[in-house]
């Protein structure tokens, strides 16, 4: 065994330089190798980098129209509910107006469903009509009527 060994040193000793050489290859390929990985892994973060930077730009333009077409629709909204709410004032008062005419509605046709005997006897409105004519009147003489152009009646 130990003349294994000393074969093992002897076989180092004469390709001393040759070893040398192959580490020394080796080392060099690990540093090419590792400089290459890095260049590739250097260009891949910059195009992630400049790929988030424009989704970011375009998700800030995306928020911005956003928020200007909520702005707009938002004001409309407003615009709508005070249309409405007025439309709604106008409707109220409309209503309101109606109902006052029903009511004279419904008394001008209480009147109207009423006798026109109880009427003549106990409406004033009536009597004082211009169109009233009591049931039975006597034509006065003609001597007796200051204007004598139509004939004059008396109760």
């Amino acid at each position: 065994m130990r003349r294994k060994i000393e074969a093992s040193a002897v076989w180092l000793q004469e390709h001393f330089v040759a070893v040398e050489l192959l580490t020394c290859a080796i080392a060099i390929a690990a540093v090419v190798y590792s400089g290459l990985q890095y260049y590739s892994l250097a260009q891949e973060y910059a195009a992630v980098r400049a790929e988030l930077a424009s989704s970011t730009l375009a998700y800030k333009q995306i928020t911005a129209n956003l928020r200007e077409r909520f702005a707009i629709v938002t004001g409309r909204n407003q615009e709508l509910s005070d249309s409405l709410s007025l439309e709604q004032q106008k409707n109220n008062q409309f209503e309101a107006q109606l109902n006052g005419v029903k009511g004279q509605v419904d008394q001008l046709q209480t009147l109207a469903d009423t006798d026109k005997e109880l009427l003549q006897k106990y409406s004033k409105v009536f009597f004082l009509n211009e169109n009233y004519e009591p049931a039975s009147t006597t034509i006065l003489a003609s001597k007796y009527v200051y204007e004598t152009k139509s004939e004059q009646r008396f109760l």
